[in-house]
This record gives structure tokens, sequence and C-alpha cells, in this order.
């Protein structure tokens, strides 16, 4: 009798953990907010999410780049919402080659990034933008997180600025960039260099509750985290 209580007791911890197991798959799946739709190579059907109107252009697969500034898998993206439109590339490089990688890419309340499983398998996957969440902006768009909007208004290039005897110089070679954030009605510009310049490292900017961590520079776009500043709810 001992012996079949113990066995009746391992077998209901057992299904109380298969249980538990799927409860908390289940709520992780319904958690996900993100939208994906399967990509076939070259053209692809128009995609409704939301209030988007999505036209995959073309997904270009390549199993063998022809050298490294060449992408595996590019993505070409015409977005409209309302009147306003967007028109963009994903990329994707070798496994190693992160820093040419440019999504998840934000465009107003969105990101837009790839998933892929190989090069035969791949989703385009359509989020809502948040806080904590890495993020590309590109030169003259907006990225919208809650209240805080953010445009990425101006970068000068500094790579050809004279030095005192009018020739080029090496050590003025960089871009000023300029970020105008607005949020309840109050707006702010805040401006810094590129980060291979004065900055070795990431960098961050703070205005009201939030922090603008730069992740990466260049003259087409930004990679930026927001985050709320310590302290503040």
């Amino acid at each position: 009798m001992v012996i079949k209580k113990t066995k009746i007791f391992l077998l209901l911890l057992l299904l109380l953990s298969i249980g538990s197991i799927g409860n908390a798959q289940t709520k992780k799946t319904m958690n996900s907010s993100a939208f994906k739709s399967s990509l076939n190579k070259g053209e692809n059907k128009l995609i409704h999410y939301k209030t988007l109107t999505i036209t995959p252009v073309n997904l270009f697969i390549q199993d063998k780049p022809w050298n490294d500034r060449s992408a595996s898998i590019q993505l070409e993206l015409n977005i409209e919402e309302g009147t306003k439109k967007f028109h963009t590339f994903l990329w994707y490089f070798e496994k190693g080659k992160d820093q040419a990688i440019n999504y998840p890419l934000a465009w107003g309340n969105y990101v837009f990034s790839m998933e892929i499983k190989d090069q035969e398998t791949v989703q385009l996957v359509v989020d809502t933008l948040n806080l904590g969440t890495p993020f590309f902006i590109n030169f003259g768009e907006n990225a919208i997180i809650g209240d805080l909007k953010i445009n990425f208004k101006e970068v000068t290039d500094v790579m050809d600025a004279p030095s005192l005897d009018g020739a080029p110089s090496d050590a003025e070679s960089y871009a000023e960039y300029d970020l105008v954030l607005s949020s309840n009605k109050e707006q702010k510009t805040l401006s810094f260099n590129s980060l291979n310049f004065y900055n070795k490292t990431e960098m961050s900017l703070e205005w009201n509750e939030y922090k603008i961590i730069v992740l990466y520079t260049d003259l087409n776009s930004l990679k930026l985290m927001v985050n709320k500043r310590s302290g503040v709810k």
C-alpha cells in the first residue's frame, strides 16, 4: 500500500509539473505582441497590420555574398500609414558582422526586423517600439515610444573639416548629430558627436525622465535604446 501511495503521489506531481510548463508556455505565447509573416524569395503579397500597409517589394537572398560588404539577405520594404510613406531595406550579413545589420528598424510606433532560421526560411517581424528595445532610426525619420517622440533631424559630416593651416585633418574627421525629443508639449534638441571620435564606447543622453543610449552611429542611421532614468517610475 505504501508503494502504491508513493507511485500515485509521484504521478500527481508529474501531471502538475506538466500542467505548469504548459501554462508558462501559453502565457509566453499570449504575451508576445510581435506580428510575423513568412516570406518567399522575390516579390511577396501585400500585408495589412493594424494601421500599416506593408509591401515586401523584394526578398533577395544570395548563398555566397560577393564580398564582406554584400548582404546575404536583403529585404526591400514599402510601408504606408495614412498619408505617410516609408521606403527602406533590411540587411542581414553573415554571423559576426552585427554592426552591418540595420534592424530592428524603427518607424513611428513600430519596429521592423527579420527572423531567419536558415536562408530559405525568412519572416518579417513587426512589433511595437518599447522602452529597453535597441533600435535603428534612419536619418530624417521619427521613432515613437509611448509619449516620447524622437526625430533624427540633422547630421553634419566633418570629414573634410580644414585644420588651422587649411589642410584636411584626420583628427577632425567625425560627425555631429541632432536629435529632437518631444513629450507632453515639451521639446528639446540634443546634440552629440559620433562614437568614433570623442567617444570610443556607447554614450548616454538624458532629458526629463528618459535616458537615451547611443549604441552606434553613421551618416545614415543611429542605433539607440531608451530607458527611464534611474529612480523614475
